[in-house]
């Protein structure tokens, strides 16, 4: 069941840091709008470097970012970062917030196991302008040449 996609990536530079893609930038963007705190690309965790780390106050997220309409952790593309889900909290993300989704943004993996910050995190990571916050940060990334 694997995705194939063939979107090539535009390096955007935002907040000072040059993204891989407009993608990347517009969803730091929409965390600086939700004023959630991030790091991109921090750090390598045995062969998988997460796009971005959203520092929750209950636990860290560690983001994936893939241009999908709907991220799935079966597909192969997500496989790195699923792979990690039992050691750190885990989220996919795709060309948009997904509103179907319990994570309201992304698909939220289970967490590792004994962690208690699935449920909080989860409300967390659902902001309530959600629909306004996610154009906006498509507008400074694409027209203002980010901030």
């Amino acid at each position: 069941m694997s995705m194939t996609y063939d979107i090539a990536a535009i390096p955007t530079r935002y907040a000072g840091v040059k993204f891989r893609s407009r993608l990347e930038a517009r969803w730091a963007s929409f965390f600086d709008l939700c004023k959630w705190r991030w790091d991109y690309e921090p750090l390598d965790l045995h062969g998988w470097t997460p796009d971005f780390v959203i520092n929750t106050p209950y636990c860290n997220v560690f983001a994936e970012v893939k241009p999908v309409d709907q991220p799935d952790p079966r597909d192969p593309v997500f496989q790195k970062a699923v792979a990690h889900q039992s050691r750190v909290q885990v989220m996919l993300l795709g060309i948009g917030p997904q509103r179907e989704c319990f994570g309201g943004i992304g698909i939220l993996l289970d967490p590792p196991k004994g962690a208690q910050c699935f449920w909080p995190v989860q409300e967390y990571l659902c902001p309530d302008d959600l629909d306004e916050k996610w154009r906006e940060a498509g507008n400074i990334v694409q027209w203002r040449g980010g901030r």
